[in-house]
């Protein structure tokens, strides 16, 4: 079953309580490229997110992505479809404006957290972007404190045990980019 923003936001509630103070403003480095499909009824939001590095001099910029689907589309701008777009042609068309509450989406973002994080738990829900990017563990088991969640006592924590959908700070910049352009809206 695929998600929804808000879906995948009540995961992350869950799997991050509170309001964590490193989901706070990232900038969005770029303009936001939007790749139109009216085949399949959907359109893709693009960006690279500055994000702050372990070092004062230092910054990391991280490929961020979502698509909506159940996206409608015109030929003509109306109030029904106001956002501007070009489809694989380089025609110029115009699709609806996308609820986080209501139309389905898939997620992708190249930095790491969400990677282990959410990639497979999004990968399984149908919800990715992409392939899930496999990894083999580097580090040896029975190197963190013990975790009653961790069904392997010797072996590693999981990142996401309780395996929830949710999304990484870079996610949440550029959604927080695209309500405020008002190219997506937070209800029904």
């Amino acid at each position: 079953m695929a998600t929804t923003i808000k879906g995948a936001k009540s995961g992350l509630k869950k799997f991050r309580p509170g309001k964590p103070k490193e989901f706070k403003k990232l900038k969005v480095l770029d303009d936001v490229a939007i790749r139109a499909r009216p085949g399949n009824d959907s359109v893709t939001y693009s960006a690279n997110v500055e994000s702050e590095g372990t070092s004062d001099q230092s910054k990391d910029f991280y490929k961020t992505s979502v698509q909506f689907f159940g996206v409608e589309f015109g030929k003509k701008k109306s109030t029904k479809h106001s956002v501007p777009a070009k489809d694989p042609n380089g025609k110029l068309i115009f699709h609806s404006i996308p609820s986080t509450v209501t139309n389905r989406v898939a997620l992708k973002c190249s930095c790491d957290d969400f990677r282990f994080a959410f990639e497979k738990q999004l990968f399984d829900d149908k919800s990715l972007i992409g392939n899930f990017r496999k990894y083999k563990r580097k580090t040896p088991p029975g190197t963190r404190p013990q975790n009653p969640k961790n069904p392997n006592p010797v072996g590693h924590d999981f990142v996401n045990p309780d395996n929830l959908l949710g999304f990484c700070k870079h996610v949440n910049s550029l959604m927080r980019a695209l309500n405020k352009s008002k190219f997506i809206k937070d209800k029904r």
